[in-house]
């Protein structure tokens, strides 16, 4: 009996652990990575990442010294994480047959990134925002580097290659 109890009891925790999974809005995987790499959850919860992982809606991704992360999203689109940067993912949302909900929306919190439009940057420009603390930058499809220069009131640069 007790058997057949911790069996029920394992697997209905499995199926609440998969529809909270299921909940969260997948945007891409890491690809590449070196290093120490943390991913923080909307709720909270912390998780190390592996070349691999899955990156959600509301992640906050963290590299540490010497620690560098290549994000692939759902539309192709690429985003490598140098050392010591902080990278919200606040907002995403694309479907190769709506364009008109086409949206990103991104907080660089730390550091420094660059940016390689995928499909969705190339049929919406202006549909990409990443905000800093020290404004809004929107991405118009392309590659850029974005850093955060390290001062009491960081200043977003930007430039394109």
């Amino acid at each position: 009996m007790q058997t057949k109890l911790l069996k029920l009891a394992s697997a209905l925790t499995l199926l609440c652990v998969g529809q909270i999974a299921l909940a969260q809005s997948l945007v891409g995987h890491v690809s590449q990575m070196t290093g120490m790499i943390v991913s923080k959850r909307a709720d909270g919860s912390a998780r190390l990442i592996a070349a691999g992982s899955a990156v959600f809606e509301g992640d906050t991704l963290a590299t540490g010294d010497e620690s560098f992360a290549k994000l692939a999203f759902l539309d192709d689109a690429e985003i490598i994480l140098k050392p010591q940067t902080r990278l919200r993912v606040a907002g995403y949302s694309y479907d190769a047959a709506q364009p008109s909900r086409d949206a990103v929306d991104l907080e660089l919190l730390a550091g420094s990134l660059k940016s390689t439009a995928g499909k969705l940057g190339k049929r919406s420009p202006g549909a990409t925002t990443i905000r800093t603390p020290g404004g809004d930058v929107k991405a118009e499809g392309g590659s850029f580097i974005l850093a955060l220069q390290p001062s009491e009131t960081p200043m977003p640069t930007t430039s394109l290659k």
